[in-house]
């Protein structure tokens, strides 16, 4: 699973995010254990890496681009996770989606280490890891806009002042419709804000396949009825388990794609939300 889909899924959570916390999905142990455990493994396989660069001089830029961009799922899943915990008063999500926060975050701050102090890493790397960063802390503060309240989210935000103003310019959930116009336009910008860079391959494409089937998995049937062209995809999923999540991830990408098709391909945009 390259970052690229990481992005994209990211955004397809996020889109959901009100209708999922105010859902009645009940989280299987099995799918909270394999985000848990698929998050876990990535993140010893980061700390690797970060902490012997020379010897995987092959792997430190790719090992960080996919730190930094995966960050935006971590943060959309975790805000969703407190969210759904916070409106049922249960303890369903949050405490592994928590654990899985910090760990990601200590993993950020030693990969800022590097980049700002340029350690190992030549200039244009440097420049363009730093670039890629700036846009990732945008772009997810633009979909936790989308998430819910911007006070539920606050701690998952990198700017609690702009998650702020991106709330207030798209309204309340309650009072969105149920495709807001806006909403294609930013899923289409920030694609091809990171198509852009597309980057290297994904080190741990393994994992990321793993933390993505375990947060699918929390979806249930009335997530993908609200969107009719997810329907068939659920049922499928039903089936088939997780024994193809690439194949189901890139349905749920491509079908979400599709149904957005017209605004896909507008060039006149007046505004570029995930960047600068």
């Amino acid at each position: 699973m390259h970052t690229q889909q990481i992005v994209e899924l990211a955004a397809l959570v996020a889109s959901h995010g009100p209708t999922i916390i105010r859902g009645s999905l009940r989280a299987s142990d099995s799918s909270s254990h394999e985000y848990w455990t698929a998050s876990k493994c990535r993140l010893d396989r980061w700390r690797e890496v970060i902490a012997d660069p020379i010897h995987r001089p092959n792997l430190f830029v790719p090992t960080l681009e996919e730190l930094f961009v995966s960050e935006i799922l971590t943060r959309v899943w975790s805000a969703i996770a407190r969210g759904f915990d916070l409106h049922h008063d249960s303890t369903e999500l949050e405490p592994v989606a928590a654990s899985i926060f910090v760990g990601h975050m200590e993993a950020r701050h030693r990969a800022l280490k590097l980049v700002l102090t340029g350690r190992f890493l030549s200039e244009y790397h440097a420049t363009q890891l730093n670039r890629l960063r700036r846009r990732c802390e945008r772009w997810t503060d633009v979909l936790l806009a989308y998430v819910g309240p911007p006070k539920m989210s606050h701690r998952f935000a990198h700017d609690s002042n702009r998650l702020e103003d991106f709330a207030e310019s798209i309204g309340r959930p309650k009072e969105r419709p149920k495709e807001p116009l806006t909403w294609p336009l930013v899923l289409a910008t920030m694609k091809e804000s990171f198509s852009a860079n597309p980057g290297h391959s994904s080190p741990n494409s393994d994992l990321n396949q793993r933390i993505a089937s375990g947060i699918l998995a929390c979806f249930g049937p009335d997530i993908f009825d609200s969107s009719g062209q997810f329907q068939s995809l659920w049922q499928w999923r039903i089936f088939h388990a997780a024994s193809d999540t690439q194949g189901m991830i890139e349905g749920l990408l491509a079908a979400d794609d599709e149904s957005r098709q017209p605004w896909t391909h507008a060039r006149n945009r007046p505004t570029r939300l995930g960047e600068k």
